[in-house]
């Protein structure tokens, strides 16, 4: 199947729960809705299903049974068996007619995002079956196979813009050859434009960063390597952690003080490359776990995974993943294209990572102009770039909002919030020009403030021809006078 010719619209499936008290379970209905007019798919309406407490047990269970891990005594076979019944099953929470249609539509759309709160379903896995165009049964395939997927929040907002140029690397004294190449690897990321800090595997001060709301000072991706884990049969995702150095665990509860700080100014990508770290369910506050905590906190985009993976495996993912989205490709696209380059290694680490974001952001400074972009006035943009070149501007904002034509000062003061003119006769540091942003992005218009006439001038100017027809009116007033 390739990819590359399908539409680059996103196909869009909200699912609703509700409570069937007469039945006494829940009932699942769905909406799908796509950008592409010719699907004519507009909150077209599927279910319900019921849903049963049970449920969550079962994907438990599930995924104890596939965990792998260099001592894991299951066969490959028995591995993928166990995959397939499971994806069936997940199968079965999705009403008949929308499990064909989507089929139907795995060649035609690229992008799928999911949008529930029941963020402990793992959608990836359902497998999807059908007929091919001759009839003959088709080889199945998984959800975030046949689709490049991606989860969210409804009511929360998605960010399409993942610049990554200010990398925060966590990972605990390495123990293990795959983790060094890890390290070694995510630190060999930073470029010219793009900077790659390695933060202390300590939990103050790995909170005290992204509680900071200074520019200079914020990270917009963090990367941990490590070992994860949740205790018991995973039913309880609050008590999921991430080892640190001296035993010192991270927790999905340490966020709730952060409140949305982590998204300012930039919402970060966050990607948990450890065992357990994207399993969710419920809490006391609603839903539990990683992803809804950090996206919580005011996250872009959120990488985690299901059950224990593989060293060499997770370090090829990554490998993979950051090169795509680097390079321009959608994270939800990069991350499928993450799944295929490391499903031939034979374990279920393909399967086994989950996103949270819109599916078509980009890093790197990528936008997406060509997938549902608003229309800009060109020939307003025009005039103002005829501006000369100038220092970032100095007006108060009222004042500037006058020379704009505008009558919303926060349009021309951004670029006084982002950045600061460096000083002509002080040179900047090698550190401060670590920092700079260099990855291509429209800047706000500068604006130069008028040069100012003596005082008179340009007064008199102006009412000289008020003086002149007022004379003559005199003189006029004078000679007609008896």
């Amino acid at each position: 199947m390739d990819h590359g010719t399908r539409s680059e619209s996103i196909l869009e499936m909200v699912v609703h729960r509700k409570l069937d008290r007469d039945r006494e379970e829940h009932l699942l209905r769905y909406e799908l809705s796509s950008s592409d007019n010719t699907l004519e798919l507009n909150r077209e309406e599927f279910g319900p299903v019921g849903l049963r407490p049970k449920h969550l047990r079962d994907i438990s269970d599930h995924f104890t049974a596939i965990e792998c891990s260099p001592s894991s005594k299951q066969s490959l076979k028995e591995v993928t068996e166990a995959l397939e019944i499971f994806g069936l099953r997940l199968s079965m929470l999705l009403p008949e007619d929308l499990r064909q249609l989507l089929w139907s539509l795995r060649d035609r759309v690229k992008h799928l995002l999911i949008q529930s709160t029941d963020l402990w379903i793992p959608w990836e896995l359902t497998l999807l079956t059908g007929r091919a165009d001759n009839g003959e049964v088709a080889p199945s395939q998984f959800l975030s196979e046949a689709f490049a997927l991606s989860q969210w929040v409804p009511k929360t907002k998605k960010h399409d813009r993942l610049p990554l140029n200010r990398i925060a690397l966590v990972a605990p004294s390495p123990n293990s050859a795959s983790l060094r190449s890890e390290v070694e690897y995510v630190l060999g990321l930073q470029t010219e434009e793009r900077q790659v800090d390695r933060i202390g595997a300590e939990r103050d001060l790995i909170l005290s960063k992204m509680r900071s709301i200074q520019e200079e000072q914020t990270y917009d991706g963090w990367h941990f390597a490590g070992h994860g884990g949740l205790p018991g049969r995973g039913l309880e995702p609050e008590k999921a952690y991430i080892r640190l150095n001296d035993d010192n665990d991270l927790q999905p509860d340490h966020l709730l003080g952060i409140a949305r700080d982590l998204g300012v100014p930039k919402p970060p990508l966050i990607f948990l490359n450890a065992c357990r770290t994207g399993r969710g369910g419920s809490a006391l506050s609603g839903s539990g776990g990683w992803a809804i905590r950090f996206i919580n906190a005011g996250a872009g985009a959120f990488i985690g995974t299901y059950w224990n993976v593989e060293g060499r495996s997770s370090l090829r993912f990554a490998e993979a993943f950051y090169e795509s989205l680097l390079a321009g490709t959608t994270i939800a696209e990069a991350v499928r294209e993450a799944r295929l380059k490391i499903k031939e290694a034979g374990d279920p680490t393909w399967l086994a990572y989950t996103l949270f974001a819109d599916p078509i952001a980009r890093g790197g400074g990528q936008t997406n102009a060509s997938v549902n972009s608003v229309p800009v006035d060109q020939t307003r943009l025009n005039e103002i770039s005829e501006v000369k070149e100038p220092t970032p501007a100095t007006l108060h904002p009222s004042e500037a909002a006058q020379e704009l034509g505008t009558n919303r000062p926060e349009d021309v003061t951004v670029e006084n919030r982002r950045t600061e003119s460096p000083s002509i006769d002080a040179p900047q540091s090698q550190e401060a020009e670590s920092h700079r942003i260099d990855a291509p992005r429209w800047q706000p218009p500068t604006v130069i403030k008028k040069q100012s006439q003596p005082i008179g001038q340009g007064r008199l100017s102006s009412l000289a021809p008020v003086l002149a027809v007022f004379i003559i009116m005199l003189l006029y007033l004078y000679c007609v006078a008896p």
